[in-house]
């Protein structure tokens, strides 16, 4: 399992959880689960070592430690290298990223082969369907207008589009928490509201998936804007006579 920058946390379970754990325990336990993701993995029961991360004595913790495996909250499994304290919805939930991380992997290689992607209809008001109408029709031109008729074959541009989108859903989904047909709608409506193209957005999508950004969503939808302006801001000019 790999190491999360982020992790799902669902508040309502959380609290139905702790609700009859005292501070002190909430407290380690929360710090346990961080560790935790951030290892990608169990940690090392190593009292000296956890006490320190709790910021209390060696006495205090193994009292602590104690009441969270009395309760559920961590188990000790033994393996080659001593024991370590794991959690099961930790370990599900890690089990699951890296399962969408492979996916999403598996996606972004296919994305060059298949068919171009296009914007989803947009239910909503005339102005999201007609920006959404606007930059579908774009997008087939240039699909239309680079492939070379005598081999069927798609120029780079519309693979760079496909690889885009690929990229998109696959950071939208991922480390941005949404759904697949959400990440597809969000992505379609910020190219279409900010006319512009998926490639436009490909530097923003390697910056999100290398730093591991966990708010995708707004990272793009300023960098999209950036674009506008920066396009708008170049076109010339009209000049009045009198």
């Amino acid at each position: 399992m790999s190491r999360l920058a982020w992790h799902p946390r669902y508040h309502r379970d959380a609290l139905d959880g702790m609700e009859l754990m005292c501070l002190e325990d909430r407290g380690a336990y929360t710090t346990l689960l961080d560790m935790m993701y951030d290892r990608g993995g169990p940690v090392p029961d190593e009292d000296r070592m956890l006490a320190g991360k709790m910021l209390v004595s060696t006495r205090t913790w193994r009292t602590i430690r104690a009441r969270l495996i009395d309760a559920g909250k961590v188990e000790v499994i033994d393996t080659p290298n001593g024991p370590f304290l794991f959690n099961e919805r930790a370990r599900n939930e890690l089990e699951t990223q890296e399962k969408r991380s492979r996916k999403n992997a598996e996606s972004g290689a296919k994305g060059g082969r298949k068919k171009a992607v296009y914007p989803p209809k947009v239910n909503g008001n005339n102005d999201n369907d007609e920006a959404t109408a606007l930059a579908k029709s774009k997008l087939e031109t240039v699909q239309n207008s680079s492939v070379d008729k005598s081999t069927g074959a798609d120029s780079a541009v519309v693979d760079h589009d496909k690889a885009a989108w690929a990229d998109a859903v696959g950071v939208l989904s991922g480390q941005g928490g949404m759904t697949e047909p959400a990440a597809r709608k969000f992505f379609g409506q910020l190219l279409a509201r900010n006319k512009i193209e998926a490639r436009d957005l490909l530097a923003a999508l390697t910056t999100i998936r290398v730093n591991g950004t966990l708010d995708p969503q707004g990272l793009l939808t300023r960098h999209a804007q950036a674009i506008a302006r920066r396009r708008t801001d170049e076109k010339p000019k009209r000049v009045g006579w009198v």
